[in-house]
């Protein structure tokens, strides 16, 4: 038996072609992104290690992101709001406009105030009526669109 020669038996990570030395298998190298993940979880382990948990800094800034997020809700419930009131009142100017323009201005007159709540009354009751018949209900079209025209111009 002959012994074979220490020679051969040379490291490659030594090796003066092999320049960078190390591992050369890419599945055991990190790339610097990885490295740098690594390293913040690493950090973030021995921070609950110690005890140290979440910052004041951290609890802050989560606080004002959550009050922020809530004031912008409210903002957004209290423009909806206005929103709608604005336009029940304007479907109310409308109507008290459709009743003053079909009926006439309200009068000041007692006897004349019992035919003018009649007549509002009617109106109202024909537009609530589903089955009207074609002359009242022509006669009702005709004066909306009337008091249309002459309101958008």
């Amino acid at each position: 038996m002959v012994e074979e020669s220490s020679e051969i038996d040379y490291d490659l990570e030594k090796d003066p072609r092999n320049r960078r030395g190390g591992n050369k298998d890419a599945k055991k190298r990190f790339n610097k992104k990885e490295q740098s993940e690594r390293k913040d979880q690493m950090k973030k382990r021995d921070d609950q290690r110690n005890g140290a948990g979440i910052t004041a800094e951290e609890i802050k800034q989560e606080f004002d992101e959550v009050n922020q997020e809530y004031l912008k809700m409210l903002e957004k419930r209290k423009k909806a709001e206005e929103n709608t009131k604005k336009a029940e009142e304007k479907k109310n100017l409308f109507e008290k406009d459709l009743i003053d323009h079909v009926v006439g201005p309200e009068p000041k007159n007692e006897s004349k105030m019992k035919l003018y709540k009649v007549k509002v009354q009617n109106i109202d009751l024909n537009q609530n009526k589903k089955n009207v018949s074609s002359k009242t209900n022509s006669s009702q079209r005709a004066a909306l669109l009337n008091f249309m025209k002459q309101s958008f111009k």
